[in-house]
């Protein structure tokens, strides 16, 4: 006896998927970009706090640590450096003059790129992130494709060499 047609008694089950929901872009509108961040280092369990528990602002941050946790599992997490080699502490972050920066320890605050193979100010190198050193110290800098050069930093997935 042949299946009846439309029935699904030989489609496989999914049984240990979770149902798949899709959020419109105003949905994830709401979503502050700090809690969408590839690089997050902060626990789960305190980002609700940043959002001051009102019911609806808890749905967005478990929404975002879903989103950080499913990315973190997609593209791995790694560690960013300034232009100087310098470990930051936190995400490198446009400073709103058109550069990138995070915090390093003691507070100060120093150039970055927020990805690989671009510069502090997020321009594409066309060049590689080159280690340069004089008696005052030593960076990392790239040839743009505007044609000038500017600093930049590294994401690593491991400490630095």
């Amino acid at each position: 006896m042949a299946p009846l047609q439309g029935s699904n008694q030989y489609r496989p089950q999914r049984l240990l998927e979770p149902p798949r929901r899709r959020f419109t872009s105003d949905q994830l509108k709401n979503i502050p970009r700090h809690l969408i961040s590839l690089r997050k280092r902060e626990n789960c369990a305190i980002v609700p706090e940043k959002l001051k528990g009102t019911a609806g602002n808890m749905k967005l941050a478990l929404i975002a640590c879903l989103l950080a946790l499913c990315a973190a599992a997609v593209y791995g997490q790694c560690t960013q450096y300034t232009y100087r080699s310098v470990r930051c502490v936190n995400d490198c972050r446009a400073d709103g003059s058109g550069s990138y920066q995070c915090m390093i320890s003691g507070g100060a605050f120093d150039y970055c790129s927020p990805s690989n193979g671009v510069s502090y100010k997020n321009v594409r190198c066309e060049s590689p992130c080159t280690k340069k050193v004089n008696l005052f110290g030593q960076w990392y800098e790239c040839k743009t494709v505007n044609g000038d050069t500017q600093y930049c930093g590294f994401c690593y997935s491991r400490p630095a060499p």
